[in-house]
């Protein structure tokens, strides 16, 4: 009995031996392991205390200009509406001459009473009817036409009794007044819509 007890002591105490191997040999393998790990975390934990560096915050900031730049330019087509629905209205008023765009800065002596670009027409024929800085232009002009289109009409209307050679005196009646009549109708137009853009400044002032 006292033999089988100390064979089994022997065999306890070996397999205890052999498991005590086993653990430091797995130790030793996975040293190297653990020490990279051990580095990396230090190297996440220092890089993680470290501030950003200036590209990744100017990159951080063209994102946010980018991300803003729709909403901005949604404001800015808002305000456009709202101003086109003004002048659709008639609830303009004028402005001074430093306020204007420069494609209708034509007359430095005149300083108040310009009208604001209008892009519609309507509203362009309806300003006809207010004060402003081409208001006496407009008149003038519109009435010169409409006076030389009827005298034209009534002269080439006249009985032929009336001239001493109808057909060439009408004939230079009729050029004279066919170009007053085309002049002072570009006049006015001009005068009434070159406010609208500069695209149709430019056309009506050829």
């Amino acid at each position: 009995m006292a033999s089988r007890k100390a064979s089994a002591a022997g065999q306890g105490n070996g397999l205890a031996a052999a498991g005590r191997e086993r653990a430091h040999l797995e130790l030793a393998e996975l040293g190297p392991l653990l020490e990279e790990k051990g580095d990396r975390g230090a190297a996440g934990s220092a890089s993680a205390e470290d501030p950003p560096c200036p590209a990744a915050r100017e990159e951080e900031e063209e994102v946010v200009r980018v991300l803003t730049l729709p909403l901005q330019a949604h404001h800015a087509m808002e305000k456009m509406e709202e101003f086109v629905y003004k002048v659709w209205e008639g609830r303009w008023r004028v402005i001074p001459y430093d306020v204007l765009p420069d494609w209708l800065k034509d007359n430095d002596y005149l300083l108040h009473g310009h009208r604001p670009p209008m892009p519609s027409f309507r509203a362009c024929f309806r300003s006809i009817f207010r004060i402003h800085t081409e208001t006496g232009n407009i008149w003038t002009h519109l009435l010169g036409f409409v006076l030389f289109l009827c005298l034209g009409i009534l002269t080439m209307l006249r009985p032929n009794m009336y001239f001493m050679a109808p057909l060439q005196e009408k004939v230079v009646f009729g050029m004279f007044f066919l170009g007053a009549v085309l002049c002072l109708s570009f006049s006015w137009l001009f005068h009434t819509v070159y406010c609208h853009s500069e695209k149709v400044s430019r056309t009506f002032s050829k």
